[in-house]
Order: structure tokens, then C-alpha cells, then sequence
């Protein structure tokens, strides 16, 4: 390589390290910076700033090039560094810091690191609302969602129904839209009504110490060995409509246990998003959980599995045995499950109880957009009336026989 071509591509390579350097980075998802509660960031013309995600790293992180002005929510809650401030326009600068761009004699304009514009609260509230479906008294219904800054309303993104006493998530809602929220309500909507009980999420987490419940199985069934588990998502990635909203996966129901990595279940919610994609319909989804996952020792030992097995009757936070969605479309509605099983190559003795009851007579052949690898992936079709037979946690959205 000559000097002039070596000249020319360390120039380029130190022009692109120096570009890179002086972006200001705001992380709204990363291990790193897991405590901080990030603002909502809006363009100037009132949509949310887009995402990058890195699935290798689980981060996700909006870029702002040098320049750039956005501004900044927190609504219903604050920034924290600024009094009761809701929200703030802001310029990223050249070191990768950003500054206020308020006029506001009690607001400081200088540069500071992007975290210094954390909220005090995270963007994404949740309280006890009124729910359909959600009529058992034994549970509890939350509405959730944020401050829009520009029409000054509640966007309120989705809905969800829970048991406290059980530990499990009746069904939650969201619908997949070009506006893809559920309702639109007066400003202080998220902030005059009452938060649910925060010691269900504390609880929750105690039982999460995975080492442990492997330690349980291990005796219990008296095997060396025990299924590998780890914590998911109802609504994730797949139906947040924007990916700054990852504040949504903190909320205290929308966790479950799952054996490995369910390929039908990724692949069902693939599915899905392609077809609203590609349809353009609006889609409300309903997901959910059913059953208690059992496991079977190799000398006949049996296991309901919980995260905190001495908590009520039964036990609480059940490992649910089925896992499941409700897509409507207009007046259809098609119910999908997928049994939450766990590789029998990785069991090595012990054997999660495969004789499930049966459902339906699948229909998933009948249904155009599910791809080849859903069809042929173990994965339930059946129209609603039938599904909720058995499944009676899907609420009574509709039961036309008419799958998609």
C-alpha cells in the first residue's frame, strides 16, 4: 500500500472513530446502565426517535449526531436533575454531551452526559384500571402506558390481568397498529389513580434465584440434573411498537419462566409481526399463560414446578405448562399455543410430562401467513370458542370460528 492510499485511510478511519466518539449515545436498554430510567425521545415532529438494537449485546441505544435537537419526556413523571420538569429540549453537543435548550432561568445549560437527563421514575406507569375480562375479584387489572408531550394525552399501550395469589398473568393486551395504543385519556389518567402492590414484583424476584430451583429439582426428583429455565417476557420486543418503550418489560406481570429457548414461540411471534407487516391491519393480541409445568423423576418422583413452592395452596409463581396467544383481526380470532416443555436432549433423566390434554384439532395448516417452520413446530391452531375450553384464562374476545 502506498503512503497516499495509507494516508487516505487513516484519515478515513480516524474521521469515522472521531464521528463515532462524538455522537451522543443514550442507552436505553444495556446491563450497564440497568437502574437508570431513560426519557422518551422525541423528533421535532412529535415521533419517537428510532432504536438500534444489538441482540448480541441485548442492548438498545438511539443515536443523536452532533447538532441534532430532540426533546426529552418523562410524563407523567420528571426528569430528575431539573424540578418538576416534565419535559426538556435538548442539543447533543460535539464531546457527546447533551445540552438544555431551555430558557427557563432556573434550568442549567450546560453540557452534561447524556445519563444526567435520567427521569426520576420510569417513562411507562402502570395503574389499577378497569380491565375486560378481567372480573375475578381474586385479580388484579392495570392499564399502562405514558404521556404523549405533543397532544398532552395518557397513550395508554396496553392492559393486562393478573393473579397476586397465584402468581401468574391472567392475559395481557396490546394491539400491533400504526397507532398502537388502545385508548387515548386525559393527562393525569396515570397519575390521580393507585399503582398495583410493588412486593408482587419483590417477590417475584426472590424466587428468580435459578441456582436454587435447580438445587429443588435435584432433590426432589433425585436426578443429577435439572431442565435449564430462564425469565421471558409476555410482551416483548416483537409487540413493544417502539423499542424505547423497553420500560414495559419491567412491569411486574409481564414475566414468566420458560424451559430453553422456545423456537414455536419466537417463531409464532415472527409470524405475526410479518403478517401485520405486511397486511397493514390492525391486530389486538392477547397473551397469556396456563397450567402448572410437571416434572418426572426417573423412578416415578413427580414435581409441580413453582418458583416459591411454599406459598399458598399450591404454591406461587407457577412454571406454566402452556403458553399462549389470541390474534383478532376485525371480527376473526385464531388462539395459538405452544407447550413451554423442555428439551428432552438437555433433561439427561429428567422427563417433563409430555401427555398433555388435548386441545383442538389443530388448524394451523388452514392459516396462510404462519410460515412452514411455525406449521411444523408443534404449534396449537384452534379457533377461540374451542381454545377456551381448556384454556380459560383467554378472555371472551370473541369466538367466531374463523381462523385467518
Amino acid at each position: 500500500m502506498s503512503l497516499v492510499k495509507y494516508g487516505i485511510l487513516l484519515a478515513t478511519l480516524t474521521l469515522a472513530l472521531t464521528e463515532a466518539q462524538n455522537e451522543c449515545v443514550v442507552p436505553i436498554a444495556s446491563k450497564r446502565h440497568l437502574y437508570i430510567q431513560w426519557p422518551l425521545i422525541y423528533k421535532s415532529n412529535g415521533e419517537l426517535y428510532p432504536v438500534q438494537l444489538d441482540a448480541e449485546q441485548q442492548t438498545a441505544s438511539v443515536y443523536l449526531p452532533v447538532g441534532e435537537e430532540v426533546l426529552l419526556s418523562c410524563g407523567p413523571n420528571y426528569l430528575k436533575n431539573f424540578h418538576r420538569t416534565e419535559t426538556l429540549s435538548v442539543k447533543c453537543e460535539s464531546d457527546g454531551k447533551l445540552i438544555s435548550l431551555s430558557s427557563d432561568a432556573g434550568i442549567e445549560n450546560g453540557a452534561k452526559a447524556v445519563s444526567y437527563f435520567a427521569c426520576d421514575l420510569r417513562v411507562v406507569e402502570e395503574v389499577l384500571s378497569t380491565v375486560n375480562d378481567c372480573s375475578s375479584q381474586a385479580w388484579t387489572p392495570v392499564a399502562y402506558g405514558y404521556v404523549n408531550p405533543f397532544d398532552h394525552l395518557t397513550h395508554i399501550i396496553g392492559e393486562a390481568c393478573y393473579d397476586e395469589n397465584e402468581g401468574r398473568t391472567i392475559f395481557a393486551h396490546i394491539k400491533l397498529s400504526d397507532n398502537p395504543y388502545l385508548q387515548r385519556l386525559p393527562k393525569d389518567f396515570l397519575t390521580k389513580f393507585h399503582h398495583p402492590d410493588g412486593r408482587y414484583k419483590s417477590q417475584l424476584f426472590r424466587g428468580l434465584y435459578f441456582d436454587e430451583i435447580y438445587e429443588r429439582i435435584r432433590q426432589t426428583l433425585h436426578t443429577k440434573s435439572a431442565p435449564f429455565l430462564h425469565k421471558a417476557n409476555f410482551v416483548d420486543d416483537f409487540f413493544i411498537s417502539n423499542a424505547q418503550l423497553q420500560a414495559v418489560k419491567k412491569l411486574s406481570w409481564n414475566y414468566f419462566v420458560a424451559h430453553d429457548d422456545l423456537d414455536a414461540w419466537t417463531e409464532l411471534k415472527r409470524n405475526i409481526l410479518a403478517h401485520r407487516n405486511t397486511s397493514k391491519a390492525d391486530l389486538d393480541i392477547y397473551v397469556g399463560s396456563h397450567g402448572t409445568q410437571v416434572l418426572n423423576g426417573p423412578n416415578g418422583e413427580q414435581m409441580k414446578l413453582y418458583l416459591h413452592p411454599e406459598s399458598g395452596e399450591y404454591g406461587k409463581f407457577p412454571v406454566p405448562e402452556l403458553l399462549w396467544i389470541v390474534v383478532k383481526e376485525e371480527d376473526k380470532s385464531t388462539a395459538f399455543g405452544v407447550y413451554n416443555d423442555a428439551n428432552p436432549k438437555s433433561l439427561q433423566g429428567v422427563v417433563s410430562v409430555t401427555s398433555h390434554a388435548p386441545i383442538c384439532e389443530s388448524k394451523c395448516g388452514e392459516i396462510t401467513w404462519l410460515s412452514d417452520a411455525s406449521k411444523n413446530s408443534g404449534l396449537i391452531c384452534c379457533n377461540v370458542s374451542e381454545f377456551r375450553k381448556v384454556v380459560t384464562e383467554v378472555p371472551a374476545i370473541t369466538e367466531k370460528d374463523s381462523p385467518f
